[in-house]
């Protein structure tokens, strides 16, 4: 698994690749917000496409949250979003209260897929 400076050298990447096309839909962004708001969706799958694990959620004040479980590591790189460190690691099952596994999706989302093109490129 990566080190946490590979993981804040990738969450830098990632922010530089969010925008209007991968943030979630439903989203209410203000000015005040991380950047981080509303892109926890594909950038969690964007995570399972290039490290494998799980995608995990959370309700984190009364909103969903998408994570991920590689190995044994919950990995949240938008968890500053709800207070957090911009990259928040923790024991698998500790990271976030109440949170679960999800189902295994098919493919990326399309807002993962923007990702996954600017970020490798």
């Amino acid at each position: 698994m990566m080190s946490l400076r590979a993981l804040a050298a990738l969450r830098r990447r990632l922010e530089r690749a969010w925008g209007p096309e991968t943030i979630y839909a439903g989203s209410v962004v203000r000015p005040t917000d991380p950047v981080s708001r509303g892109q926890c969706a594909p950038t969690a799958e964007y995570i399972q496409h290039r490290f494998g694990g799980k995608l995990v959620g959370a309700r984190i004040r009364g909103e969903r949250h998408i994570f991920n479980r590689v190995g044994n590591l919950d990995i949240d790189l938008t968890a500053d979003q709800y207070g957090g460190p911009k990259v928040a690691t923790a024991p698998a099952g500790k990271l976030w209260p109440d949170s679960r596994v999800l189902p295994d999706r098919k493919a990326p989302s399309a807002r993962c897929a923007v990702l996954i093109r600017k970020v490798t490129t």
